[in-house]
């Protein structure tokens, strides 16, 4: 793989990006003031496995694994975990949504810049017969 400290580190970002993400979302709750740095990686884990449960984009399995989460660890309710987990999983989708458009509008950009006089950047190359 070419660029693979680049590919590590702009993963390293990413991830520390839904890290901050977590702990804005705990500060945005008045009922989470004692929580921390580390409770929101605690919870950015959790929410990762409702991520990794085969359903698109975690819609709802997020919800429920990070609410269960927050009901008995931290004594919220149900309903204010419910809130928390989805302003937090909105957060990431509008994140992914940026970044990924940011990666799209810059492969565009090199891609162009790297093609000569405007050419397109696959050319068809002739085959001669045998």
């Amino acid at each position: 793989m070419e660029h693979k400290w680049a590919f590590f580190a702009y993963t390293v970002m990413i991830w520390i990006g839904y890290w901050v993400m977590s702990l804005f979302t705990i500060y945005a709750f008045p009922e989470f003031s004692e929580l921390g740095i580390m409770d929101a990686l605690f919870l950015m884990v959790v929410g990762s496995l409702g991520w990794i449960v085969p359903v698109q984009g975690g819609f709802g399995a997020y919800h429920f694994i990070v609410s269960m989460t927050l009901v008995p660890i931290y004594g919220v309710t149900q309903q204010t975990g419910l809130i928390f987990a989805t302003i937090s999983h909105e957060s990431q989708i509008v994140q992914m949504l940026i970044c990924g458009a940011i990666s799209l509008i810059s492969v565009a950009l090199y891609k162009k810049k790297k093609s000569p006089q405007g050419a397109p950047v696959s050319e068809k190359v002739e085959v001669p017969e045998s």
